[in-house]
Parts: structure tokens; C-alpha cells; sequence
């Protein structure tokens, strides 16, 4: 019997360009398919940089809350790859069902090159006078290593021992932060509620504060974000209600610097408000009053957090976030949101301070708020890790702060700087029937605190 000979070139390396185009097209019209994607398909699995490339920009996008289209997406893609490889197949796509399917086929044909090249390396070990059995040995086993994980399509569970040998590092990790006088958790800039929560803010919590109208959860939030700064942890405030200049000017108030009278009036001492002033200068605080959709607001948290500017972040507040499907009924579109952020606080491993409103029953009703009267979505009370809730302290007259903003001068209006934060959720402390009790200053940019409520 005649032997038959072969060469490498009968022998063609396993590839499918067009298939790799199709999945890039088919992504970009149908991105809610990118999540169980990217389970199948890594970057590895295209055979030209430009595909791999518009496969890493796809999930970056995805990544960052951006929105994914033909248009979002042209802006961000090399022009002559989407006009030559991507257009073509874009009118030829019908429904996302086969999406999936694709993403399979790609990721059986980079099983083949991968079978296709590691040939050749037992080749070239059979032939090479310096290879050793193990080398021929060992190229079969790390193949079928390599291909097993790319069929392993749940790559994000993990073991459960595991999991606790991460943990144990942690633990070793921040002992060994404590003993070197380094914090390990954000503080919360109020002293029992550092105490209730371990010391501060967790990586990866979402924290809801919540009160109605002129309570002062804007000042709080200041105040939080102050002792975060200045503890060295650099933070983040969106704010979708107020200027950076509003802002700024409550910071300088706090200080009790200045009034804000000398700024309505223009009678400003210089020398105090660069006091003022200097307690900020090497403060790593970043303001954004321009974000105004969950999409911006989640890509500068991202974008922040990788600069070294957002190691907690500030949102307030949650009812002024937009939406880009605004015919969603409201409650779904709250529940998207707190959803998001609590999977970037995850992702990024940082606390995200979320304000929010209560609604009017506890006041008409006269009592402490719950959770029940937080706004429009149950999911807030759900995804949160820790509620605080703010309320005027009962033994409050009057209906709040001077127009003025000026010092008090009766003991009615001292009355009113003081309220209770109530502690109503808190997934690694004490919660429940607890709350703090504090004391605005004049301005009520700055608090104070008078002690611990349990009520009897």
C-alpha cells in the first residue's frame, strides 16, 4: 500500500473571518446579548487586531453603562474597519436568537486553531534535538487545559474554599493596614455611626440616605464627603440638583470661615475666605454637575475610580437621574438604576452614597420614618446595604431654618438645627430602632453630634 504524504499547506490554519465579523455586527445591534457573550468569547478568540479591538471597545462600552448602537459605536471604532468589515453585515442581520449561536461557532473554531498550533509545537519538539520528553509530554496537556477553560462558561464562580483562602488574605491584609495606622474602611465623618458600621463605609456598598425636602441630607453628604478627603480617600460628587459653585460655597460655610451673607452682600473678608479656601487646596475632592444620565454618572465613576479620583462616591440625588426609556413606569426605571450602581460599587470595589427622598407619611403621621417611605421602588430598600434616614428631631418648633441663613437668634430657630439620622438598614452593623442624634451649625453645613436615640 502506497504511503500518502502531507505537508502543513494541506493543512489550512482554522479560521472564519466572517464569522468574527458577524458576532462584532450582531453585538452592536443586539447589546443586551453582551453579558452571556462575553461568557463564550474572549478577545483571544479573533484572528485580526481590528476585531479584537471592536470586541475589547464593546465591552468596555458595556462595561461603563454606556449606550450601545451603530452610531455610539462608529464614534469610538476604527472608520475604515466598520465600513469595510462591519456595515457589510450589518444589513444582513435578523434576529438576536442566533447571536449566541455565533459566539459558540467562533469559540469552537479558536478550539481548532488552538489544536491546529499546538500540532505544530509537538512538531517542532519532535524535531528539535534540545526538546525533552516532557516538552512533548506537556504540549497535549496544556491544549486541553486551554481549551477546558474556554468551555468553562461559568468563569465567574468560584469555589467556595476558594473564596475563603481570598478572604483570609483580606483579613491579613488589613491587619496588617491597622497595625501600620492605615484605615481599611472609609469613615463616615460621625463618630456612632463609624461605630455602628465598623469603623465606616465597606468597598463595594451602596448606601442610601434618605429624608424629605430640607432636612439636610445635602449637607450630610458634604460632611461625609469632607472626612473622606481629608482621611485620604479621594471622592466624587455628582450632583444633579446643584452647581460645583453651590457646592463649593456650602464647603466653604462649613468651615465657619464666612457667612453666606458676605457673599449675597459682597462684604467678603479676604483673609478669612482664604482660610476657608486653604482647608481645600490639597483636598482630592472632584465635583460633576453635567452628569446627568445613569449612564454618564456610571462611566465617571469608572473612569474616576481608575484616575485614582473615586474611592467613594457621592449621587445626589436619585430622583433627578435620567433615563433613556423614559416610557418605563417609574418604578422600574428606579429599580434599573439602584441595580446598576450597586453592581459598580461591586465592580469597583468602592462605597456609593446614593440620596434619595422620603415621602410625606411619617411627618403627617408623626413618627420616625422606615423604609417603607422611601419614593417610588421597593428595590432601593432591596439593593441597598445600609439606610439612613434623616428626620427633624420631635422636639423641633417652627418650620425650619431663617430665609436669611443667618444665626439663629431665638432658641426656636436652635431648634431646628437639630435632627435625628436614623439607621434603618445596615447588612455588617447594628440597625433597627437607633439613631443618632445631631446639631447643624448656622449655616447648617456642619454637624455635630448630642449622642445615640433608642427610644424605649
Amino acid at each position: 500500500m502506497k504511503q500518502v504524504t502531507h505537508t502543513l499547506t494541506d493543512f489550512p490554519m482554522p479560521e472564519n473571518p466572517k464569522l468574527e465579523r458577524i458576532v462584532i455586527a450582531e453585538l452592536i445591534t443586539f447589546p443586551t446579548e453582551i453579558i452571556e457573550a462575553e461568557r463564550i468569547v474572549n478577545a483571544e478568540m479573533f484572528t485580526s487586531d481590528e476585531r479584537k479591538t471592536a470586541w475589547l471597545t464593546l465591552i468596555q462600552m458595556h462595561n461603563s453603562g454606556l449606550s450601545i448602537d451603530l452610531t455610539t459605536f462608529f464614534t469610538r471604532a476604527n472608520k475604515d474597519f466598520m465600513l469595510k468589515e462591519v456595515m457589510p453585515q450589518i444589513s444582513k442581520i435578523g434576529s438576536g436568537i442566533s447571536v449566541l449561536q455565533h459566539c459558540s461557532e467562533l469559540r469552537e473554531v479558536s478550539a481548532k486553531r488552538k489544536a491546529y498550533l499546538s500540532a505544530i509545537d509537538l512538531l517542532r519538539h519532535s524535531s528539535c534535538n534540545t526538546s525533552t520528553l516532557n516538552d512533548i509530554i506537556d504540549t497535549p496537556a496544556q491544549l486541553i487545559e486551554s481549551i477546558n477553560a474556554d468551555f468553562k462558561e461559568d468563569k465567574y464562580t468560584e469555589k467556595v474554599s476558594d473564596t475563603i483562602n481570598i478572604l483570609a488574605e483580606e483579613i491579613q491584609h488589613n491587619q496588617c493596614a491597622r497595625q501600620n495606622g492605615m484605615r481599611t474602611r472609609i469613615p463616615t465623618g460621625f463618630r456612632y455611626l463609624n461605630k455602628l458600621t465598623y469603623s465606616g463605609f465597606n468597598a463595594g456598598q451602596l448606601i442610601i440616605l434618605a429624608a424629605r425636602p430640607s432636612i439636610g441630607k445635602t449637607a450630610i453628604m458634604l460632611q461625609m464627603a469632607k472626612e473622606a478627603v481629608f482621611s485620604g480617600f479621594p471622592a466624587t460628587i455628582f450632583s444633579l440638583e446643584m452647581t460645583n459653585t453651590e457646592l463649593a460655597q456650602r464647603l466653604l460655610f462649613s468651615t465657619e470661615e464666612i457667612k453666606p451673607l458676605q457673599i449675597v452682600r459682597g462684604d467678603m473678608e479676604w483673609d478669612a475666605f482664604e482660610r476657608a479656601a486653604g482647608q481645600f487646596a490639597s483636598a482630592p475632592l472632584y465635583l460633576n454637575d453635567k452628569s446627568r444620565t445613569i449612564e454618564d454618572i456610571i462611566s465617571g465613576i469608572i473612569l474616576n475610580h481608575r484616575q485614582g479620583k473615586c474611592d467613594i462616591a457621592f449621587i445626589d440625588y436619585l430622583g433627578l437621574i435620567q433615563h433613556s426609556n423614559s416610557r418605563q413606569p417609574l418604578y422600574q426605571i428606579i429599580a434599573e438604576v439602584t441595580k446598576r450602581l450597586k453592581q459598580v460599587a461591586k465592580d469597583c470595589r468602592i462605597p456609593i452614597v446614593l440620596l434619595c427622598q422620603l415621602n410625606r407619611a411619617s411627618a403627617s403621621e408623626n413618627r420616625p420614618p422606615a423604609l417603607f417611605d422611601l419614593r417610588d421602588s421597593g428595590s432601593i430598600e432591596q439593593d441597598a446595604d445600609i439606610v439612613l434616614m434623616l428626620e427633624r428631631n420631635k422636639e423641633t418648633s417652627g418650620n425650619g431654618r431663617s430665609d436669611d441663613n443667618s444665626y439663629p437668634s431665638s432658641e426656636i430657630e436652635q431648634n431646628n438645627n437639630r435632627i435625628n439620622m436614623w439607621v434603618r438598614k445596615n447588612r455588617q452593623g447594628k440597625a433597627g430602632d437607633i439613631a443618632i442624634g445631631l446639631v447643624a451649625n448656622s449655616t447648617f453645613t456642619a454637624f455635630s453630634e448630642s449622642g445615640l436615640i433608642q427610644p424605649e
